[in-house]
């Protein structure tokens, strides 16, 4: 068997799967409920800030470096990025939050 994956083994992965955390787990007695579709797609938006925002400040820091852009101009993809992410990752752990509070049933005494 050779050590190489085959390159259909792959093929149906996404590009930016959703943070392992995101999916909801159902309970012992299965009573939980599956992600929504608006859950799912929430988790791509902040799965994709964190992949594309890194890589854009660190070429906007390169610019600056060499000269290419203005200082202000890579500050301003910096504050834009960061912004852009702090923004996306807030919706998702606000989902996140609304929807395990809806998950978690009160005990027998309540």
């Amino acid at each position: 068997m050779s050590h190489l994956a085959s390159p259909s083994a792959f093929a149906d992965t996404e590009l930016l799967p959703p943070p392992a955390f995101a999916a909801a787990r159902p309970a012992e007695g299965g009573t939980g409920t599956a992600p929504s579709a608006g859950a799912e797609a929430q988790a791509r938006r902040a799965a994709l800030a964190i992949a594309v925002v890194p890589p854009a400040v660190l070429l906007g820091l390169l610019a600056v470096v060499a000269g290419l852009i203005e200082p202000a101009t890579g500050m301003a993809l910096f504050a834009t990025g960061m912004a852009w992410l702090v923004y996306e990752m807030h919706r998702y752990l606000r989902r996140v939050e609304a929807e395990l509070e809806t998950a978690l049933q009160p005990g027998p005494w309540g």
